[in-house]
């Protein structure tokens, strides 16, 4: 069988990138067998490389045997997993946001807990409860009791 021969001929007028295309050919020449098919083999990447980013990463079908519905397939579920992972960010904030909000109430329900409790206990130990005290804030400390448990839940579940 003959062998066909499609001849191209390829004009290149920089010279600073000749130069680095046979310093790489000088550097590569143990791999290939001629200078044929180094330029046939770098122009096969850089056609790949182009069509991978006209088509935003996918082949187009070399891969796959020019089955264009696995690529279709392959860019719809890639657009898929970009959504996906846009949500789940969107869905992350969302949820850290929750939390802050919830540890600023809890900080509150704490205060306001610690008082209703303080409170109970001078009203039962004979003492007036004045309303400029709870104002000030002075029945909102945790008392000593519960920081010392809160400290041991801490200390065992690893919370700093």
């Amino acid at each position: 069988m003959n062998k066909i021969e499609v001849i191209q001929t390829l004009r290149l007028y920089d010279a600073d990138f000749i130069a680095k295309l046979g310093t790489l050919m000088q550097r590569e020449e143990k791999k290939f067998g001629s200078k044929n098919d180094f330029m046939t083999e770098l122009l096969m990447l850089g056609y790949k490389s182009y069509i991978a980013r006209q088509t935003g990463g996918a082949e187009t079908g070399a891969a796959f045997g020019a089955d264009s519905a696995v690529c279709d397939t392959i860019n719809a579920i890639s657009t898929d997993i970009k959504e996906i992972a846009a949500h789940l960010k969107e869905l992350s904030e969302y949820i850290i946001l929750q939390f802050q909000i919830l540890n600023l109430y809890h900080g509150i329900y704490q205060k306001l807990l610690s008082a209703n409790y303080r409170m109970l206990l001078s009203l039962i130990g004979g003492e007036k409860v004045i309303s400029a005290k709870i104002e000030d804030g002075f029945f909102d400390d945790l008392p000593a009791r519960f920081e010392k448990i809160a400290a041991e839940l801490k200390e065992k579940s690893g919370v700093s």
